[in-house]
């Protein structure tokens, strides 16, 4: 059967999605799949609650890159799930600053404890330092 669906956004935007983990024969390679979309989610809200964190603190952020990755487990009854989110933030600053490492850090733990994607899932999140 065909897993191809449509994600519609207010009317206005379409996605086309289909089930990455599914068979070649059954899913079309160019469309969005669910898995890469939640982690695409979870390390962009990330991004977004971190940056505010930054601007808060007046750190003028050139340049937020993550390459996110999901780690699908198996459970004991054989269903799969997503047990953590890591995210591999690369960020540049502003030519004219230099941030310390401990800061960066304690933006990313302001980042996890504000961010309400992040406090509405059972996933580990877990940011590997660069």
């Amino acid at each position: 059967y065909s897993r191809e669906h449509l994600w519609q956004f207010a009317g206005r935007l379409s996605l086309k999605v289909t089930d990455a983990l599914a068979p070649m024969a059954y899913r079309d390679a160019v469309r969005l799949d669910p898995l890469k979309s939640y982690v695409a989610t979870v390390a962009s809200a990330h991004m977004l609650a971190w940056l505010h964190a930054a601007f808060s603190h007046g750190v003028e952020v050139e340049r937020y890159l993550d390459p996110a990755e999901g780690v699908l487990s198996i459970l004991p009854d054989r269903r799969s799930w997503v047990s953590e989110v890591i995210l591999k933030p690369r960020i540049t600053f502003h030519s004219n600053q230099d941030v310390d490492a401990k800061v960066v850090a304690h933006f990313h733990e302001l980042a996890s404890r504000d961010c309400f994607i992040a406090r509405s899932i059972k996933t580990k999140v877990t940011v590997s330092a660069p």
